[in-house]
């Protein structure tokens, strides 16, 4: 799904870096004019604003705050968005963390499947300050519909 999102940042004049453990998909949004980080510290270095969509409280949990991560390079400008469906109790830990480290954490998981990422049709559940969603909106409205 985070692939179908990325092609819709990218439609709406968005320039991306992405990273992904499998390089097909890291390679189709280079085709199409992405760039490629080989760890999410390295996206980190060269993006203000982070989304993030993965498969596990686990992997969010490495991509944020392991070797490599995310809190490796993490200034007090950076927009966390994360979109998985993972536990809420980590969730609201992992923003806490990232708070206090002065970035800004929003939690926005999805429904609408591979059809509504594709489609720009997907619903975002979105927890933060109402400043926090103010910022993300223009980001989640041209990959959904319900916000």
């Amino acid at each position: 799904m985070g692939g179908r999102m990325a092609d819709n940042l990218r439609k709406h004049g968005h320039k991306l870096v992405v990273c992904d453990p499998v390089p097909a998909n890291v390679q189709k949004q280079v085709d199409q004019g992405a760039k490629a980080a080989a760890n999410a510290r390295e996206v980190a270095e060269q993006c203000d604003t982070i989304i993030t969509m993965l498969p596990s409280t686990a992997t969010v949990e490495c991509v944020y705050l392991g070797k490599d991560g995310v809190h490796e390079a993490l200034r007090n400008e950076h927009l966390l968005l994360d979109s998985s469906t993972i536990d809420p109790i980590f969730t609201k830990k992992l923003s806490k963390e990232l708070h206090d480290l002065g970035a800004t954490f929003v939690d926005a998981p999805v429904s609408g499947g591979v059809a509504g990422a594709q489609n720009g049709t997907l619903t975002f559940m979105v927890g933060g300050e109402k400043e926090e969603f103010e910022r993300v909106k223009p980001l989640l409205a041209v990959m959904g519909k319900n916000l």
